[in-house]
């Protein structure tokens, strides 16, 4: 995974790290990431709390495609997805 910051670590870790999913979920609100990867974060968190296991990127990228967004927006998403996988991050500074 290249060019790393912040939001990509966060969303690898919740779709990757169900104990950080679960930890961080009740303090994260939409408004702490840029516009074009608030709609990810709220498919995270709907399949969390819908179905109360982190979800894989598979069911996010189907609930993405059932979306009626803008293709900026779409595409903005799905190249976030495609790019997030495992990232070793200090857990306590990540919750942190």
């Amino acid at each position: 995974m290249s060019d790393l910051n912040l939001e990509k670590i966060i969303f690898s870790n919740l779709l990757n790290n169900e104990g950080y999913l679960r930890n961080v979920s009740p303090f994260l609100k939409e408004e702490y990431f840029s516009d074009s990867h608030r709609t990810l974060f709220k498919l995270i968190l709907s399949f969390f709390e819908k179905f109360n296991n982190a979800p894989t990127k598979e069911a996010v990228k189907i609930e993405l495609d059932a979306l009626a967004i803008t293709q900026d927006k779409y595409e903005s998403s799905l190249e976030l997805l495609e790019e997030l996988g495992p990232v070793e991050t200090d857990y306590d500074w990540l919750l942190e």
